[in-house]
C-alpha cells in the first residue's frame, strides 16, 4: 500500500516528460514551391484566369511561405496579394537583372503573423561574390517563426539554368549549403532544380535530400513537370522530376510532403487537375491557364 504515493509521482513525472517532449516541437508550418512560368501564354497581372488559378493554389495550399520561380513582373505578386488579402502576406522580389530577363524571376511569399525575416533580409547579392549563380535569381533569406524567435533557419528560393552553367550554379549550390547548415538550425532549399533527384540525392546535398513514400511512385521519384503529349490527347501527363526541396533538420524538422498535393500519386496520366473553380483536363489548358509545372508543398514542425 506504501507504493502507491510513488507510482504516482513516477506517473506524473513521465507525463510531464511526455509533454516537454511534444511540446519541444509546437508549431507546423507549410512550404510551397512553384513554377508559375509568368511571361508565356499571356501570363501576365492582367490575365484573370492565371492569378486566379495560382492564388488559388496557395490558399488551398495553406502555405505560410511560398518560393515562386519565374514570376514576371512585380506587378504579379501585387495582384496575388489582392486575392490572397485576408493573411498578412508579404513579399521578396528578385527584380529583372542584366543576366536574369524579366521571365526568370524569383520571389518569396510569406505570411507574416507566421514568420518573420531575421538577422535583416538576406538576399542573394549578400552571397553573389561567394555564391555565383549564373541568372543572380536565387534568393537566400533567413527566417524565424513568430513564436519562436530565438530559432533561426535559412531559406532559399532556387532556379537552376537549364543550359550548360548548370552544373556550376549546382555547385554553388551545395557549397552555400555546406557552409550554410553550420550557421542555421535549419536550411531549407526549394524549387526548380532542372535536375532528377538521383542526381541530388548522389550529390552533395545528399543528406537533406527528401526521400519517402510520398515523393515516388512505384520506387521512382515523382515526376512534376508536364510529358509532351498531342494537342487533342486527353488527361494530364508528366515527364520530369526537376521540382524538389531540401531539408537538413534541426531545430526545424519535416513533418511530410507532397509532389502531387492537388493531383494524386501517379507518374502516368492525370485525369484532370483542379486550380480553384478552373478544372483542367490535358496538358494545352493546364499549360496556358496554370503552367508545365506541379506544385510542391512541405509542412515542417519547430
Amino acid at each position: 500500500m506504501q507504493q502507491a504515493p510513488k507510482l504516482k509521482r513516477a506517473f506524473v513525472v513521465c507525463l510531464f516528460a511526455i509533454t516537454l517532449a511534444s511540446a519541444a516541437f509546437a508549431e507546423r508550418i507549410k512550404i510551397l514551391t512553384f513554377n508559375i512560368l509568368g511571361r508565356q501564354y499571356g501570363h501576365t497581372e492582367t490575365n484573370e484566369e492565371w492569378i486566379g488559378s495560382i492564388s488559388s493554389i496557395i490558399k488551398d495550399s495553406e502555405a505560410s511561405i511560398v518560393l515562386l520561380q519565374e514570376v514576371g513582373k512585380e506587378a504579379v505578386l501585387e495582384r496575388l496579394l489582392e486575392k490572397l488579402g485576408e493573411r498578412n502576406w508579404e513579399y521578396c522580389y528578385s527584380p529583372k537583372t542584366a543576366s536574369c530577363p524579366i521571365n526568370l524571376t524569383n520571389a518569396v511569399l510569406y505570411d507574416h503573423n507566421k514568420v518573420l525575416t531575421s538577422r535583416g533580409d538576406v538576399f542573394h547579392s549578400d552571397f553573389s561574390s561567394q555564391y555565383p549563380f549564373e541568372k543572380g535569381n536565387t534568393q537566400v533569406i533567413a527566417f524565424s517563426p513568430v513564436n519562436e524567435r530565438r530559432l533561426s533557419f535559412l531559406l532559399v528560393n532556387v532556379h537552376l539554368s537549364f543550359n550548360n552553367k548548370r552544373e556550376e550554379d549546382f555547385k554553388s549550390l551545395e557549397t552555400l549549403y555546406a557552409q550554410q547548415k553550420w550557421l542555421y538550425d535549419t536550411v531549407i532549399i526549394g524549387g526548380d532544380f532542372n535536375k532528377p533527384w538521383r542526381e541530388l540525392k548522389a550529390s552533395n546535398l545528399a543528406d537533406a535530400v527528401i526521400d519517402g513514400p510520398n515523393w515516388k511512385f512505384d520506387n521512382s521519384p515523382l515526376w512534376t513537370t508536364l510529358g509532351k503529349n498531342g494537342k487533342k490527347a486527353k488527361g494530364i501527363s508528366l515527364a520530369n522530376d526537376y521540382d524538389h526541396f531540401v531539408i537538413k533538420e534541426g531545430l526545424v524538422r519535416l513533418v511530410e510532403g507532397s509532389k502531387h498535393p492537388f493531383a494524386g500519386r501517379s507518374n502516368k496520366t492525370f485525369k484532370s487537375i483542379a486550380a480553384g473553380e478552373a478544372t483542367y483536363t490535358d496538358n494545352n489548358s493546364y499549360h496556358k491557364g496554370v503552367s508545365d509545372h506541379l506544385p510542391v508543398v512541405i509542412t515542417v514542425e519547430f
